[in-house]
């Protein structure tokens, strides 16, 4: 992952116009032999992975807070390269289910609670 991105609608103006300017190497074509389907989760994976790959996890405790789908990418990475324990909260129970399933621990949470509240109650050493 390189450390000097720079991503369209957030550092450069654009990523909500009907046409828009970028760079050739910012494009990729992705190859017919990939769904579209597949194609839709690059961008979110490649967010997750960016987003937990930047802490050595190997061996601690993780909390992730939201269980959207890049949270949930985010646990499965964490869980994948080796952190001891995966915690993901959450205000709905429905996404909840998935990381249940995905085997990681989870923490329905009130909107109503104070999130270091929470924290306090799951031990963790990383948080995102």
């Amino acid at each position: 992952m390189c450390r000097n991105t720079i991503g369209v609608g957030v550092n450069r103006p654009g990523c909500f116009a009907e046409y828009l300017v970028i760079p050739a190497f910012n494009a990729f074509k992705i190859p017919d032999n990939i769904s579209d389907d597949l194609a839709a989760i690059f961008d979110p994976f490649g967010n997750a992975v960016h987003t937990a790959l930047s802490f050595d996890l190997v061996g601690e405790d993780v909390l992730v807070s939201g269980a959207g789908p890049i949270g949930i990418m985010a646990a499965a990475v964490a869980k994948h390269v080796g952190a001891r324990n995966v915690v993901i909260t959450d205000v709905n129970e429905i996404p909840l289910e998935l990381a249940r399933k995905m085997g990681i621990t989870v923490r329905l949470t009130s909107p109503k609670e104070n999130l270091n509240d929470v924290m306090g109650g799951v031990r963790h050493d990383r948080r995102f």
